[in-house]
């Protein structure tokens, strides 16, 4: 990623990790990947670049915005150096403003100007963390380091990209939460393999859609979303949009349908504009980019199916 007069881009031996800190560590892998595809797209076309900043605010989202917040909440406490201390504090700072940016204005984050800086800054924050500030951190806090074992395993539960690295690619990852990335937040409600191990599962959307708009906690993004069903590839999750609100663009590897159950949504879908009335469907073809808007309240369902992965029927 670095020119050979870089240091840093000389190999290293590899660092012997804590246990409590090696899922922290893995995620620092994706975070040089991101900072590796934004400096080569920064060179790109003008979609190349979109494209970079649309993964970079997919991994921040769900990932390194979380990671930032465990690092403070669990390593500051057990920082002795204050000049550490303050280098972790201002560098996530500043790149927390430059992924905020990203996800309010993607076409100018996706300048080169401003690409190369977040990617230098993503890159050499990461490099500095795993060789000196984990480093110093496991070296003087043994005890407390067994003590954080408990919470190094809570994150590898809440966040993939803490866990041991599988044989999906990152890529294909990226593509296929892509269409759900407006459906992770299901944190007011019981988790994921609690709602979805039943044999059998009926639900009343108009009741369910209700349920949605009397939740606690900030509608942040002017729609509300639930995730009824999850499995081998199929997902399907309600959706309910205040008025004016939208879905931005998107796409998805599999089968997309879109069914109104309450308003009227208007659907780009590729080169072409649908209204699709309450008890009208829409189905799309894989790869197909989308939008979803509605001017008034509207409630619909949404269902996506993956293909199966290579060598499964």
């Amino acid at each position: 990623m670095r020119g050979n007069s870089d240091p840093q881009s000389l190999p290293t031996p590899p660092l012997k990790r804590h246990a409590a800190l090696v899922p922290l560590s893995r995620e620092h892998m994706s975070g040089l990947v991101q900072a590796r595809n934004l400096q080569q797209a920064s060179a790109e076309d003008e979609p190349t670049r979109r494209h970079a900043i649309e993964a970079f605010v997919f991994v921040w989202d769900s990932e390194i915005r979380e990671h930032f917040d465990d690092e403070e909440r669990l390593l500051l406490p057990l920082t002795r150096d204050p000049m550490a201390r303050d280098r972790l504090l201002s560098e996530h700072a500043a790149i927390r403003a430059i992924a905020e940016a990203c996800c309010r204005d993607p076409v100018q984050s996706a300048e080169p100007g401003a690409m190369n800086r977040l990617s230098t800054l993503l890159h050499d924050h990461i490099r500095w963390e795993e060789r000196e500030y984990f480093e110093a951190v496991q070296r003087e806090n043994p005890g407390a380091m067994t003590e954080l074992e408990h919470e190094a395993a809570a994150i590898e539960r809440r966040r993939p990209g803490a866990r041991a690295r599988k044989t999906l690619a990152w890529e294909e990852r990226y593509e296929e939460a892509k269409e759900e990335r407006a459906m992770n937040d299901d944190r007011l409600r019981t988790a994921p393999t609690e709602r979805f191990d039943a044999e059998h599962l009926v639900f009343d959307l108009h009741a369910e859609a209700s349920s949605l708009e009397t939740e606690h906690g900030p509608n942040k993004h002017g729609h509300r979303q639930k995730t009824l069903y999850k499995h081998a590839g199929r997902t399907v999750a309600l959706f309910v949009l205040d008025a004016g609100s939208c879905l931005r663009e998107h796409a998805a590897n599999g089968v997309v349908t879109v069914q109104a159950i309450e308003g009227t949504l208007h659907v780009t879908a590729g080169s072409e504009a649908h209204n699709i009335k309450a008890g009208g469907i829409l189905v799309m073809a894989p790869g197909v980019r989308h939008d979803v808007r509605a001017d008034s309240r509207a409630v619909f369902l949404l269902q996506i199916s993956l293909p199966a992965p290579s060598g499964q029927p």
